[in-house]
């Protein structure tokens, strides 16, 4: 959650910069050293835009996994297994994405590795 948040922060800076580059192409009032150039917006987007987007990307990512794994605990504490093609229609992922992430819940300890799936 604090990942896909502070993503969007620097998204969002990123998106004024290109809002404030565009505003000083177009205005007639500035000086040319007062505006923006295309390098600030490369500046822009190399230190907020991509480190943003990588920062959305992976926080929900690891919303997805967190979802699939509290899903895949309440089904093996009430049916002693995982059915992955239950979770796989109630989360409209792949099998394989919510295997994947059961294994992941495997390797961090937070799924037992005898865990029966289905």
């Amino acid at each position: 959650m604090v990942r896909s948040i502070v993503g969007y922060i620097l998204v969002g800076f990123f998106a004024l910069i290109v809002i404030g580059t565009f505003a000083s192409i177009g205005s007639e009032e500035m000086d040319e050293s007062e505006k923006l150039t295309g390098t600030d917006l490369i500046a822009g987007f190399v230190i907020f835009g991509i480190p943003g987007g990588f920062l959305c990307y992976s926080g929900h990512k690891k919303q997805k996994r967190e979802e699939v794994l509290s899903i895949a605990l309440s089904m093996l504490k009430e049916e002693n297994s995982i059915n992955v093609a239950k979770i796989s229609s109630l989360t409209n992922r792949k099998r394989i994405e919510i295997t994947k992430d059961i294994k992941q819940g495997q390797i961090k300890g937070i799924i037992p590795y005898n865990a029966q799936l289905i």
